[in-house]
């Protein structure tokens, strides 16, 4: 049994004790005044409750402090000098990826932002008047093809005829003539159509960058903006509103909320009996549960200052019942096995020794309770503890009116077992 489970066994068993020895009585006196529990004069039967032992699944656990840590933890800065101009969260509250969690001063950033996006504006508009251009005359070239082929057709055609002699040379010149001019106008639309393809082209480049200088400017306001990188536990917000920092100013920090490892130091001697994925109990200040974790990491080396071994269990933590750097206690179960648990009520203790009671039969046939020495284990969860010697299974074990009672001292077991006689 570890130290704090026997301190807090002793605590209770020498509750016990006082108890004991402050109310004990003597029965044969108090049986000469009464006269409802068996003959006058007899000794009284005192009412008690009794229950049957039995086996109960019985732990062997050791209780440590343990110190909760976060798996990652992040100092925040900014990128860019200013004043702290909102503070939107507080210290040790749980936040989101991407909660705003500080603003820098962004006025200047915010009117870059709009002269850059203005300049934008401009160049996209100049890239779609280029882009109608260009399609304007590209609608030309049709046109300008089809008469290229007319003018090719005449000049075709005259030509025959002046072979025949059905036409004038000069006719058939002004028809060749006119066929030059029409391929010289088509020439001069596709010349045309490929510098404006060329000036297409520039406004688009220049709409890209125009584009891009947006996006930087954006990002260099978004550098004033600061933001959680994950889900998790603000830490500390040493600076406030008004405040001018640089990025070399620490403005906070988040900590990962889940999981969470709990830190355990355990003696050296007892730390050879841990393992990967012995569970570990976490409890609150009132010993109830809050949840199991799992041992991940046994350190190799003992601390020289304290003689432990630092073992590290992982809670998952999904209900963001613990935070970082908190403190909890750590109950480290070894095994389980069955035995003997009995309440600690029903434990008195008599010059340093624990003794129980138990109800036999009497000489006379009557219930009497018998008192028994016994050996303790460790503590079970709130209210009961490991009976290692001194009593069995079967026995009928008195678990509430034991301040009264003495060795062979008749009893009387009250049927309505929650509602025994007031224990003062």
């Amino acid at each position: 049994m570890n130290r704090l489970s026997r301190t807090f066994a002793s605590f209770v068993l020498s509750l016990g004790a006082i108890t004991l020895l402050v109310s004990c009585s003597n029965p044969e006196q108090e049986g000469e005044q009464d006269k409802t529990n068996g003959k006058a004069g007899g000794p009284r039967a005192y009412p008690v409750v009794a229950e049957a032992v039995s086996l109960s699944p019985v732990e062997d656990s050791s209780v440590y402090v343990a110190k909760m840590d976060s798996r990652k933890t992040v100092a925040l800065h900014s990128r860019v000098d200013g004043h702290v101009v909102r503070i939107l969260k507080n210290p040790e509250d749980l936040i989101r990826q991407g909660d705003l969690l500080i603003e820098i001063d962004p006025v200047k950033e915010k009117q870059n932002v709009q002269t850059k996006f203005a300049d934008f504006q401009s160049a996209e508009a100049e890239y779609n008047a280029q882009i109608r251009k260009l399609k304007a005359l590209e609608a030309q070239r049709s046109g300008e093809a089809a008469k290229v082929e007319f003018a090719e057709k005449e000049y075709g055609r005259y030509t025959r005829l002046l072979s025949r002699g059905a036409v004038s040379k000069q006719l058939q010149e002004s028809k060749e003539r006119s066929l030059k001019v029409q391929r010289a106008d088509a020439e001069s639309l596709e010349a045309q159509i490929e510098s404006q393809k060329a000036a297409v082209e520039s406004a688009a480049k220049q709409m890209a960058r125009s584009k891009s200088a947006v996006k930087a400017q954006e990002e260099q306001l978004a550098y004033h903006e600061i933001r959680a990188p994950f889900n998790g536990t603000l830490g500390n917000v040493p600076v406030k509103v008004g405040d001018y920092i640089t990025p070399q100013s620490e403005l906070t920090s988040v900590s990962q909320a889940r999981p969470l490892e709990a830190y355990i130091q355990i003696p050296k001697d007892e730390a050879a009996k841990i393992k990967h994925g012995t569970t570990v109990e976490l409890l609150d200040s009132a010993d109830a549960k809050i949840g199991d974790s799992t041992v991940f990491y046994v350190s190799p080396v003992v601390d020289k200052d304290t003689q432990s071994v630092l073992v590290k269990a992982l809670f998952e933590n999904t209900g963001n019942e613990l935070r970082p750097a908190q403190n909890v206690t750590a109950r480290v179960i070894w095994g389980r096995t069955r035995g003997i648990v009995i309440p600690t009520r029903a434990l008195a203790m008599v010059g340093g020794q624990s003794f129980i009671y138990t109800v036999e039969r009497g000489e006379k046939g009557n219930s009497i309770a018998r008192q028994k020495p016994v050996e303790l284990g460790p503590l079970q969860g709130n209210n009961g503890i490991l009976v290692e010697k001194g009593l069995k299974a079967g026995e009928n074990l008195v678990v509430s009116g034991i301040q009264n009672l003495s060795d062979g001292a008749p009893v009387v077991e009250n049927e309505n077992s929650g509602n025994p006689e007031p224990e003062e």
